[in-house]
């Protein structure tokens, strides 16, 4: 295949250029009174269909210009990754991303230096994000409702459902979405073992809305060590699949190609399986397995010890009623193992927490006895803990699908509450920011013109929101600046404006930071590239049936 070469300018430009083009396509979704974007349905002879989620319109963007068409993936990795990490703010990115990169090309144009421009830019980043920190608001009251209600589009009862679970099973507990297949949201409370890494191939997802796989039924495999031949697995999977049953292995980890083996007999529904990495790190990590051999009624295999996987019987399987897995997180619900068991393992890394408590100042590290007691706390968390499920309903399957993506995002987005806090939503939280960008004394002309671009971005998102809604964004902005209110702002969901934090429009401020770190690191990227090498097009005949997303889940060659 031959290769076209793109150098510095030319190639920054088409890039920006491509940014900007998808940006605009997202931009006209944000709010709740944006407008539809009609999109082509790309089998031919299908009527398009019509949305207002952001992220289906940067996955439908194909430009015809290469060098274009990159600058619209990197935007859609970046929607992409904010979305994996905080749930929401995936619009948010789009907006703040295509307003810098139309801030760099004007600067690129008047003969900026790139390198100057990026220095300015990390800088008012840093001292954004340091902002909205320190203007964090903590959850209380009925805010958690209130922050799953913006992604839900004011729908209340999947928001009251998910600040019940987390009043249920702590801030830091274990709470996920389901789909119900009846009509009412529902929550139920159970048992179960969940600890924060998740599965080793996102080619084990059996729903791609929340990118997670759900295994009913399973067979629980621990194995201290890392599989490196998949007929290693065969005997077991073969006895799992008699017993009509799933096998879920938690090991350190899996050589490529077993892994491939694996993914691509579970995508044939050859066996069903869900391989995840094993609790724990380093030297703690043997403990970790212990406790969920304790929860989940396993015995763990240790290669050291001469145990051998291939000759495993059957008997050293634990059992779960569900397994749940994503790329950050694995939950084991309705565990098999003994009670008292678990019970007594309880009682004994309670009196190891105890007897590092106990320790007088110069016993051992104090880095070390806290690192320990900290490791230990969230064991006996992971052995005691509740798992909350929300599940979702629905009057039909598309309508269940769909509520249930929003509320995946609206669990997402309270998670990142939790963790960081809130501030005003409607883009007044960015709005805010750029006071902070005030106080950077600079000289360099370069520099300025970094931190402007920045400035001139946090508002963007603001003037998106009202003027999808029909309103004047220099008369809006003029508003808000008359104010002196912090918290006053545009409500788009009842259309006026007002106290935000009293009318419940909050945005987390985890969501709006990852949105500004991922929109400024796409235009780092871009002004570190000093040229770009492009594919041209081939001549090989199109692929009927080929799907580029089953070749990179199982590697198998297409033609076969």
């Amino acid at each position: 295949m031959s290769k076209r070469l793109v150098f510095d300018g030319e190639a920054r430009a088409g890039i920006l250029k491509g940014i900007d083009i998808l940006g605009r396509a997202v931009e006209t979704t944000y709010g709740y009174q944006g407008p539809c974007v009609m999109v082509q349905h790309r089998t031919q002879g299908l009527p398009p269909f019509f949305t207002r989620d952001g992220v289906t319109v940067a996955n439908s963007v194909v430009l015809g210009d290469r060098l274009a068409d990159l600058g619209a993936r990197m935007l859609r990795d970046v929607a992409n990754a904010v979305s994996r990490e905080a749930g929401d703010g995936t619009t948010t990115a789009v907006v703040l991303a295509r307003a810098i990169a139309r801030g760099l090309l004007r600067s690129l144009a008047a003969g900026a230096d790139p390198h100057r421009l990026r220095e300015g830019m990390d800088a008012a980043v840093k001292l954004v994000e340091d902002d909205l920190r320190r203007r964090a608001l903590p959850l209380q009251g009925d805010m958690v409702a209130q922050v799953a209600e913006v992604s839900m589009r004011k729908e209340g009862q999947v928001g009251r459902l998910l600040q019940q679970a987390y009043a249920e099973v702590g801030p830091d507990g274990a709470v996920t979405v389901e789909p119900g297949w009846t009509r009412a949201d529902t929550l139920d409370i159970g048992e179960g073992f969940r600890y924060e890494l998740g599965f080793l191939s996102p080619g084990f997802e059996t729903d791609p809305v929340r990118r997670a796989a759900d295994i009913e039924g399973a067979r629980v495999l621990l194995y201290h060590g890392t599989v490196t031949d998949f007929m290693d697995l065969i005997p077991l999977l073969e006895a799992v699949n008699e017993a009509g049953q799933a096998l879920v292995i938690a090991c350190d980890g899996i050589d490529e190609r077993p892994l491939q083996g694996l993914v691509m007999n579970v995508k044939r529904g050859v066996f069903r399986a869900l391989a995840v990495k094993a609790p724990g790190h380093g030297d703690r990590r043997r403990d970790w397995l212990d406790d969920l051999a304790t929860a989940t009624g396993a015995r763990v295999l240790v290669p050291e010890r001469g145990d051998n996987l291939e000759r495993a019987a059957p008997e050293v399987l634990g059992h779960a009623a569900k397994v749940v897995a994503d790329a950050d997180s694995a939950s084991f619900i309705g565990c098999g193992g003994d009670p008292v068991a678990v019970a007594r393992r309880v009682a004994g890394l309670g009196k190891e927490a105890d007897a590092i408590r106990a320790r007088k100042p110069g016993e051992g590290s104090p880095t070390g006895n806290l690192h320990d007691l900290e490791d230990l706390e969230a064991r006996i968390s992971a052995l005691v803990g509740r798992i909350a499920t929300v599940r979702v309903g629905g009057t039909t399957e598309p309508e269940i699908k769909e509520r249930l993506q929003r509320a995946e995002n609206a669990r997402r987005s309270v998670r990142a509450a939790l963790e960081e806090g809130v501030v005003p939503g409607g883009g007044v939280g960015l709005l805010q920011a750029r006071e902070a960008l005030g106080r950077l004394l600079l000289t360099d002309l370069d520099w300025q013109r970094g931190v402007a671009i920045v400035s001139e971005a946090l508002e963007q998102p603001f003037r998106a929101l009202v003027g999808n809604a029909g309103i004047n964004p220099v008369a809006a902005l003029a508003r808000i600046e008359a104010a002196g209110n912090a918290r006053f702002g545009y409500d788009a969901s009842s259309g006026a404006f007002g106290d935000l934090v009293a009318a419940g429009v909050l945005d987390p401020v985890k969501v709006l930071r990852l949105a500004l770190v991922q929109a400024a690191g796409i235009a780092a990227t871009v002004l570190s590239s000093g040229a770009v090498v492009l594919n041209e097009q081939s001549g090989l005949p199109h692929l009927p049936g080929f799907s580029a997303e089953w070749a990179a889940a199982t590697r198998e060659d297409p033609r076969a």
